[in-house]
């Protein structure tokens, strides 16, 4: 029988609940299911140094399932977390409910993506450039100046996903 942090890694290997993969339920998604929606909510991550607790995740937003089909988003390697801070302002406000991508940590072009830093999650955006390096950026660059990356310096990063949505409440 494998132990409960190997059927933690199992179960992100295969994009399934533990609790599915140990045969408690019949319900095979990671998020709350109701009729045809879904949260995105799931309560620790696998990183490169272990199980991380998202003290960020929400609830408070289903997702039609017809909705991330048409993204072409699974059900199970979503995110949805709160922007805890002012980094990203004018793009992503403090407040602001952000789902992330799991399936999508690798940073082929720019973009912004979830990365872990001191157990949290931070909102950045990463750019290839020439020469196989990268740069790192907040929009508060003042208070977070860009980084350029070498390649392995972007391997050592706990990428979480791409954004692919900020839902802003007014």
């Amino acid at each position: 029988m494998p132990l409960p942090e190997q059927i933690i890694h199992l179960a992100k290997l295969f994009g399934k609940p533990p609790a599915w993969i140990q045969g408690f339920t019949e319900n095979d998604s990671l998020g709350a299911i109701s009729a045809n929606y879904v949260t995105a909510n799931t309560p620790n991550i696998s990183t490169k140094t272990g199980l991380l607790p998202v003290t960020q995740a929400t609830d408070s937003t289903a997702y039609s399932l017809e909705y991330l089909a048409g993204r072409g988003l699974n059900k199970n390697k979503l995110l949805s977390i709160l922007q805890l801070d002012t980094s990203m302002h004018g793009v992503i406000e403090e407040g602001d409910e952000v789902l992330l991508d799991g399936d999508s940590t690798e940073v082929r072009g720019a973009g912004l993506f979830g990365i872990v830093v001191s157990g949290l999650i931070w909102i950045r955006w990463i750019r290839p450039e020439m020469g196989d390096t990268f740069t790192l950026w907040a929009e508060d660059r003042e208070n977070y100046p860009p980084k350029t990356l070498t390649r392995e310096e972007l391997d050592e990063l706990d990428i979480v996903g791409r954004v692919v949505r900020v839902a802003h409440d007014r």
